[in-house]
């Protein structure tokens, strides 16, 4: 007979599919919409073709954070988990595939964010830069994180159980030979990397800001000339790029929570508990600790990761559809809330006019 613990979280594992179905919706339909729909060609801007590669990214990476993590918590899905058993090619490669995913998120953040700041930086050249260089950008945020993660299936990833007396208990994934390359360490790498996007998206989004507050307080002449024409839509965009900066301090502010309620120690403060502390910094992703003093608020922390989660990889979606008028409207088109109107195509006769001095075919448009 499941205990009420375990009630609660089977219960909280169903209910976060009120938002995760909707929104993975929405996704599979963006991207259809950018890359698949007759009407991609006027989706082809870096901006929004960045935004569609990004949306892959966030995708698989709910998907596998929520394969690893929430199914593996989650008393109901016990048996399935037990079938792995102790060591799995699969889940190694899963395990592998969350922090790459992980890395590649605040690269493709951080192109979003240079991206909005090349429009005011380069001004008429910007669509000539982007032309130019969109698929090195793409290619670096892709391969750039196979740097950082290469490592991992040489740390002996395998299942653990949350109390080793108990066969009936919980599981969660983890290395035990962390240090297998001494000089590779997965928390440390991301939280390298995490620090240096944030403070480069934290100058692109202020200078961004600063000419924003400048075509708002000058006048028109003067506006094209400092900077030339500053669409509504480029107002738009840069306020998803904050919004998207937005969760990556979030994301910073649970880790300097923990930081600062830790401190290192190899001591399990429950001796009946497997308590890794390797597992500790793998589930909490950037923090630089082990272990903390109190483990059942470590458990609290970790349960919230998972809606941090969620706000990092879903919430573009939701960001984007408020923030861009044209793919809002193919998406309306798409679910008949909005009428779709056929491309008026320009009618050609030709009519040969005798007055014509010349003689010519002339061609009369309508």
């Amino acid at each position: 007979m499941p205990t009420e613990e375990e009630n609660s979280a089977n219960r909280k594992f169903f209910l976060s599919f009120i938002y995760l179905i909707p929104t993975y919706l929405l996704y599979f339909i963006i991207l259809y919409t950018i890359f698949f729909s007759r009407v991609k060609f006027k989706f082809s801007g870096s901006f929004i073709q960045l935004f569609g590669y990004s949306a892959l990214i966030y995708l698989f990476s709910s998907f596998a954070y929520y394969f690893e993590i929430r199914v593996v918590k989650t008393p109901l899905f016990l048996p399935f988990v037990k079938s792995w058993g102790i060591r799995n090619f699969l889940i190694t490669i899963l395990h592998t595939f969350i922090w790459y995913l992980a890395d590649a998120t605040h690269l493709f953040n951080l192109a979003l964010s240079f991206n909005r700041f090349t429009v005011f930086l380069l001004r008429q050249n910007y669509q000539k830069f982007w032309n130019k260089n969109l698929r090195k950008v793409l290619a670096f945020c892709f391969l750039f994180p196979v740097l950082l993660v290469w490592h991992i299936p040489f740390t002996d990833i395998y299942v653990a159980q949350n109390n080793v007396f108990d066969s009936h208990s919980l599981r969660y994934v983890t290395e035990q030979n962390e240090d297998a390359i001494s000089w590779m360490n997965n928390p440390r790498n991301t939280a390298i990397l995490l620090s240096i996007s944030s403070v480069l998206s934290l100058f692109m989004n202020l200078y961004v800001l600063v000419r924003l507050i400048i075509h708002k307080l000058c006048s028109k002449k003067e506006v094209t000339q400092i900077q030339g024409n500053i669409t509504p839509q480029d107002i738009k965009l840069f306020i998803y790029t904050l919004l998207l900066f937005g969760t990556e301090v979030i994301n910073c502010c649970q880790q300097v929570i923990i930081f600062n309620n830790s401190h290192l120690r190899e001591v399990n403060p429950f001796s009946q508990m497997d308590f890794n502390p390797y597992h500790t910094r793998v589930s909490l992703q950037y923090s630089f600790v082990t272990a903390t003093e109190d483990y059942y608020f470590i458990l609290s922390i970790l349960d919230i990761q998972c809606y941090l989660i969620d706000i990092i990889t879903l919430a573009p979606a939701w960001f984007i559809l408020f923030t861009h008028k044209i793919l809002r409207r193919q998406i309306g088109i798409f679910f008949g809330l909005v009428k779709y109107e056929e491309p008026k195509i320009p009618t050609i006769l030709f009519n040969s006019n005798p007055r014509n001095s010349a003689g010519r075919i002339v061609p009369i448009t309508i």
